[in-house]
């Protein structure tokens, strides 16, 4: 059973690479860099041809070309990016308004409800030649405290960051980016990291999720407006109205033909080779390991803001450390 479990989820995580050409790519971390931390949602056009549809910034065109082409339907998309390497501690996305409203009147916290998008993305712009920032996913736990209550084995997924790469996962899945890379096993962290200059420390990505018609997006993420977008991401006006212009045509910050991606599987870390070259298959040795985690109590489902696991640290190392290959680590409770 719980391997059936492992199993299927391990399935619903899905990366490829070469999705996007490298204009394309320029013009969307141009736009994600001066955007900063914007977060907005659009709905999506069933006819992608409707001019009317209101779709004619370079992220929105990219992200509805990316579903279109994986055959996805899901009419309503929340995103936004992020410029900078940085620690974010593991969670699953939520409709965090819903929450804000259901604590406001108070219901119980064993009571919350949480609203998950459909999936989740990562599509990753630019990155640094000194950043290790794999996206960790936890397929098997939706909070923190699953850690510790689900089974006897957690598998982690590390997906390194890797210009054009597509990272899509069910969107209740808990997941988290380490900084330090080896932040899960230090005592203690001091500061944040350098940040400068971006060709070193740069992790340049736009996050999306899906949603359904049903619920609509979450609560309190709006649209945005199109002409102040484009003439604040490309600063001189003319500048602002060309791009624009050359977003009309749909082909321009289209996505590469889906037979163009590149998918990379999900190898079990067991194969991981070590400094000489040959595969080591040893058994592990695991040592302590602590898992951050994001939100408060009912967030996290766990008393405290960190769980301890059991890990086998020379190859969750290697793995966190990878610059291309994905791999699926098994973590042992403590």
């Amino acid at each position: 059973m719980i391997e059936t479990t492992r199993t299927f989820a391990l399935s619903a995580i899905r990366v490829w690479d070469n999705t996007l050409p490298s204009e394309t790519l320029s013009i969307l971390h141009k736009q994600a860099a001066q955007r900063g931390l914007g977060h907005h949602i659009f709905k999506r056009a069933k006819n992608r041809n409707d001019q009317d549809s209101g779709l004619n910034s370079p992220i929105e065109q990219a992200l509805d070309d990316l579903l279109t082409q994986l055959n996805d339907t899901s009419p309503i998309v929340e995103y936004w990016s992020r410029q900078e390497w940085k620690h974010i501690e593991a969670h699953a996305d939520i409709d965090e308004l819903l929450v804000r409203q259901q604590q406001h009147h108070q219901i119980p916290m064993k009571e919350l409800s949480f609203r998950h998008p459909k999936n989740g993305h990562v599509l990753y712009l630019q990155v640094g030649f000194s950043v290790h920032g794999p996206t960790c996913l936890f397929p098997t736990c939706q909070f923190g405290g699953d850690l510790v209550r689900n089974a006897d084995q957690i598998p982690v997924v590390t997906v390194p960051a890797v210009p054009s790469r597509l990272l899509r996962f069910q969107g209740d899945f808990l997941h988290a980016v380490p900084r330090p890379f080896d932040i899960w096993f230090r005592k203690f962290v001091v500061g944040v990291g350098e940040t400068e200059p971006i060709e070193q420390w740069g992790r340049s990505v736009i996050l999306f999720n899906t949603w359904e018609e049903e619920h609509g997006g979450p609560l309190d993420v709006s649209t945005i407006n199109l002409e102040k977008e484009m003439t604040f991401c490309f600063n001189d006006r003319d500048e602002a109205q060309a791009i624009s212009a050359i977003c009309q045509n749909l082909d321009y910050v289209n996505a590469n033909d889906i037979k163009m991606w590149k998918e990379m599987k999900i190898l079990q870390n067991s194969n991981l080779s070590s400094e000489d070259g040959c595969v080591d298959e040893a058994i592990p040795n695991y040592s302590p390991a602590k898992i951050w985690l994001l939100g408060d109590y009912p967030r996290r489902k766990s008393q405290s803001r960190t769980v301890k696991v059991a890990a086998p640290e020379q190859q969750m190392r290697n793995a966190l450390e990878e610059r291309s290959q994905v791999y699926e680590t098994i973590l042992e409770q403590l």
